[in-house]
């Protein structure tokens, strides 16, 4: 099983190295993430211990990757590849990442805006305040999502939240050592508590690993910046 993994994979690689132009290498990046997804999926539910990544098969893909880990879920990563980014009047950069199927998270400044194909979305969210605390590591404010109902409807949820640093930690992701501020976002609301979680790049970079709240259906997401 182990050789087809890696065969399946240097496949999807050798492909890559034949593509000369952007769309070409945008094509075989969405395959070779695909590549990633299907044959873990498939490993998974031979064995039940995830089956180890390595840096060199995550180096293999052009651009940034993301593992993301549904709690509510078999434990399975989804690997996802950037498919859209766009800046507004909003605070920092909007980032669409995909899994090459039907499901597509996005990010503002790396926190979580918007879900979609997965059932009970989040719809949009206004995570400015949030942003700020972060980077000042202290302080909160309103954090505002909308979720899809059960009726189909869009239905508001707002949280007061605090920011607080739990101090310096050191993150190995697959080989890769980063140096990371442990940021804790504690947010409350008249129906309930929510608690994300940050890992962030000590010297002012991105996001590495976050435990992040999806909405009430869907739940947290625990993800990781492979690269």
């Amino acid at each position: 099983m182990k050789r087809t993994y890696l065969m399946a994979l240097a496949v999807a690689a050798f492909a890559l190295s034949a593509c000369s132009s952007s769309d070409e290498q945008g094509s075989t990046t969405i395959a070779l993430i695909q590549t990633l997804q299907e044959t873990i999926v498939t490993r998974s539910r031979a064995r039940p211990a995830r089956p180890a990544l390595t840096r060199d098969l995550i180096n293999r893909v052009p651009g940034p990757v993301l593992e993301v880990v549904r709690e509510q879920s078999d434990g399975a990563p989804s690997f996802l590849s950037p498919v859209a980014r766009r800046t507004d009047s909003g605070v920092g950069e909007v980032v669409t990442w995909t899994d090459s199927a039907t499901a597509t998270l996005t990010f503002r400044s790396d926190l979580l805006i918007a879900t979609r194909g997965l059932g009970g979305d989040i719809l949009s969210s206004e995570v400015s305040p949030s942003i700020a605390a972060l980077s000042n590591r202290s302080g909160g404010g309103q954090r505002i999502h909308f979720v899809r109902a059960e009726d189909n409807k869009k239905r508001r949820v707002s949280f007061a939240c605090t920011v607080a640093d739990q101090g310096p930690e050191t993150l190995n992701i697959v080989g890769l050592v980063v140096q990371t501020r442990h940021i804790r976002e504690d947010c409350v609301a008249p129906s309930g508590r929510i608690v994300n979680d940050y890992w962030v790049d000590s010297r002012g970079g991105p996001i590495w690993k976050s435990r992040q709240w999806g909405g009430p259906v869907i739940g947290y997401f625990n993800i990781r910046r492979l690269k």
